[in-house]
């Protein structure tokens, strides 16, 4: 058997390498799967707050979902200045199933309606009664199944909270 020299090595290696990462390719866009997400601290009041007002109106709870958290995060981004309107849609947008992304029904809320925080559950599961549906988009609806939150200081020193939410993920055969 003939001795390979460096140059085909490495081009023989790049070559298997290359076959088999696309291999394991498909058409659809790859998203990693969410790691699941554990509730911690002002965002476990907020998710509290939120499923016991779901209680009341005899809808299911929301589980948190780490992904969703961070497009939270860019609604709060948002509403400090550090992102552009246009820039929060585009990032936010592509998570929705109509657009590629992997959430079913992905609610976005309206940026002017961030809600304040309490250390309360209590207070702000009633201040969530308080709300016009348009409000509160994110979060009304019975067929709702996952959210992320983000607590985020703005106007002062106050605390403010959003919350983006689906109907769930999207199902690829």
């Amino acid at each position: 058997m003939k001795e390979m020299n460096r140059r085909e090595f490495l081009t023989l290696t790049g070559a298997a390498v290359v076959a088999l990462s696309l291999a394991g390719c498909d058409d659809g866009p790859y998203a990693p799967p969410a790691p699941p997400a554990t509730p911690t601290g002002k965002e476990a009041k907020v998710l509290e707050a939120i499923n016991l007002f779901r209680r009341d109106k005899g809808w299911g709870d929301l589980k948190l979902d780490s992904i969703l958290n961070v497009a939270a995060e860019k609604y709060a981004d948002f509403a400090v200045g550090v992102i552009d309107e246009p820039t929060l849609y585009e990032t936010v947008i592509r998570l929705d199933s109509d657009h590629g992304g992997q959430y079913v029904k992905l609610t976005r809320p309206a940026p002017v309606y961030m809600l304040p925080y309490d250390d309360d559950v209590a207070n702000m599961k009633n201040a969530l009664q308080t709300y016009t549906p348009n409000q509160i988009t994110s979060i009304g609806s019975a067929e709702l199944t996952l959210v992320g939150i983000k607590v985020f200081t703005y106007l002062g020193g106050n605390l403010y909270w959003y919350a983006v939410a689906a109907e769930g993920k999207k199902v690829t055969p």
